[in-house]
């Protein structure tokens, strides 16, 4: 995306679509996605974009429904391209052969899937995915996507805070 900005492939691209992913980017764990990463940083070089995931969940099945999350995307191009330049929408699509159209979602505090660290004897530590247990909060990505509805988020980029005072 960066490249692409900077000329790198002709003129710099209007619009940019990342993914689609192997897992779900939903919750605040955005922050630490490549797609989602690329979608933003399409933004601040003035291009709307598109991060699409698919949610295979932990186990991955051996064919994943990737036509079903292209076909979701395909859809939404039209709106995306409409929108004020910078715009980013990141998008989750259950691994299912058909679904119904994106839903708004805001973002939940976690996933559905969390990382959990732990240490050993040795002074090591290990990183895991761990399913999140409890309720996911209504009307949140996390939730709907859970229910089996793709979820759309608008997603504001990286920018200073004039307001904190230091």
């Amino acid at each position: 995306a960066l490249a692409a900005a900077q000329g790198a492939f002709g003129e710099p691209p209007e619009v940019v679509l990342s993914g689609v992913n192997r897992g779900a980017n939903i919750g605040r764990a955005v922050l630490h996605s490549g797609t989602v990463g690329a979608a933003l940083t399409a933004s601040l070089n003035g291009a709307r974009a598109l991060a699409v995931s698919l949610d295979v969940g932990l186990e991955p099945p051996p064919e994943p429904h990737w036509d079903t999350a292209v076909t979701v995307a395909a859809a939404l191009f039209d709106r995306l391209a409409a929108l004020p330049g910078a715009a980013v929408l990141n998008l989750n699509v259950p691994d299912r052969p058909e679904v119904g159209a994106p839903r708004r979602a805001g973002l939940a505090e976690f996933g559905s899937v969390r990382s959990r660290i732990s240490g050993d004897d040795d002074g090591g530590i290990s990183l895991a995915a761990v399913v999140v247990e409890g309720e996911l909060p209504p009307g949140s990505d996390a939730r709907l996507l859970a229910e089996g509805h793709p979820t759309v988020t608008a997603l504001r980029s990286v920018a200073e805070d004039p307001g904190v005072e230091f």
